[in-house]
């Protein structure tokens, strides 16, 4: 058991805390107050505190992780067609279920997790936005008041609705300077995205309603996939010679996901680019124009599973793929700073994976037995749409899919270390010697 460094016992002073944190979200306790309590507890707690915290319109989350084992979870569900909110709570004394009114689901939790950082200060380590909360004028309106605690955040996670509301995608991320990771789904950012600044975060997931191959190069972080709806050929031939030609020493990998790839001009992938050190495949050594039938399918065919080697003046060299069937990627560049695809690159990619694997399978067991729950209570709510209990039962609904969408979104993280593992950085060490066969690319002539 972790205890506070007060003469208090941790149960006590946690209860304290929680009881505080249930008096926020149901609005019965003032900020006065809050201050009150945190002078309260004398010092901070002898073990690590952090936070996560989900907000979506229907149903929000606030989680305390105090140490690695105890977790205290607040969801905040809207109470759909009850016009007052229940000031009391269900569910178990670590996971508190509050009904209040749909209007107050995303603001009771932000004032909650202000108040609650007071008494016992920590580090935010994932803030998960649903766009969907912009479908409330009063949620666009404090939309400043909750940047205000976003911006503190290490991993910031956005989820768009088929693209609605992705007007504001460029106002948030404007105004956040995250150290760890940006990730967005179905949310593109217009013209008005700094990218620069998002530049400034490590690893970035990110769609673009338009990008021109500088754009692109300045928004390139340390690991970045950036999703785009049309980027040519001609586009990426740009995007290689801006690379070349530049002495760029932070990015590590870039993968561009092209709704609508191109594929007929393969040729011109290699424009003004040439091949040195005996290239012997295809049988052009990738010039940008040949007249061979069935050229531009062998180019295509090694771009996709082999991997293309170029070669910058100050020694730096990237593996580039390219891929119109694929999934995983259209464009991509795995780049090494030091000559040759290193083993130590792999052997990484590969721990990171396995340590990923035991979290995967506990997460899958746990997802398939909420995925059997919602089913049961699908088929109450149509036996019985309107009874008595039927307002219950879609609450109950309502949170395992909130539960299922918070699931998703870390099957995906795994599912991306996964196709990195298995599609990219294995090809690229695997077949490291057919790509040196081919020779390498350069803007050198030797």
């Amino acid at each position: 058991m972790f205890s506070f460094c007060s003469k208090s016992p941790v149960d006590e002073e946690v209860a304290l805390v929680v009881d505080a944190i249930d008096k926020l979200i149901v609005g019965t306790i003032t900020p006065k107050t809050c201050e009150t309590m945190s002078r309260e507890i004398s010092c901070l707690p002898m073990f690590d505190v952090s936070y996560e915290v989900v907000l979506d319109k229907n149903v929000s989350q606030l989680v305390l992780n105090l140490g690695p084992k105890d977790t205290y979870k607040w969801l905040v569900v809207s109470t759909l067609n009850h016009p007052v909110q229940n000031k009391g709570f269900k569910g178990t004394p670590t996971e508190r279920i509050f009904h209040v009114m749909r209007i107050h689901v995303v603001s009771r939790v932000v004032d909650a997790f202000k108040h609650l950082r007071v008494m016992i200060p920590g580090t935010i380590t994932t803030f998960t936005l649903q766009a969907n909360i912009f479908d409330l004028d009063e949620n666009i309106k404090k939309l400043p008041e909750y940047l205000s605690v976003i911006r503190q955040c290490n991993t910031i996670r956005i989820n768009g609705d088929e693209g609605k509301h992705s007007s504001l995608c460029s106002v948030i991320l404007n105004k956040l300077r995250i150290p760890v990771e940006i990730s967005t789904r179905e949310f593109p950012a217009d013209k008005n995205l700094n990218l620069v600044q998002v530049s400034q975060t490590p690893k970035i997931e990110i769609g673009l309603d338009y990008a021109t191959p500088e754009d692109i190069m300045s928004v390139a972080t340390k690991n970045t996939v950036i999703w785009l709806k049309e980027f040519g050929i001609q586009s990426i031939n740009q995007l290689l010679h801006l690379w070349l030609n530049s002495s760029e020493n932070h990015m590590s990998s870039l993968n561009l996901k092209i709704k609508n790839p191109e594929k007929e001009k393969i040729d011109d992938i290699f424009k003004d680019i040439n091949s040195v050190q005996g290239v012997t495949k295809p049988c052009c050594g990738y010039k940008s124009e040949c007249d061979k039938v069935g050229c531009k399918n062998v180019k295509l065919g090694r771009l996709q599973t082999v991997g293309v080697h170029f070669r910058r003046r100050d020694t730096a060299e990237a593996v580039v793929f390219y891929a119109i069937y694929l999934n995983e990627f259209t464009f991509l560049m795995l780049i090494n700073h030091s000559p040759f695809f290193d083993f130590s690159r792999f052997e990484t990619a590969k721990q990171e994976f396995k340590m990923t694997i035991p979290a995967y399978k506990k997460m899958s067991k746990e997802y398939m037995e909420l995925l059997r729950k919602l089913h049961k209570e699908e088929m109450k709510l149509a036996a019985n749409p309107a009874g008595k209990k039927s307002d219950r039962i879609q609450q109950t609904l309502e949170i395992g899919k909130f539960k299922c969408r918070c699931y998703q979104w870390e099957y995906y993280q795994f599912a991306e270390a996964s196709i990195n593992l298995k599609h990219i950085e294995r090809i690229a060490y695997c077949r490291v010697n057919d790509r040196l066969s081919d020779g390498v690319m350069s803007l050198d002539d030797s």
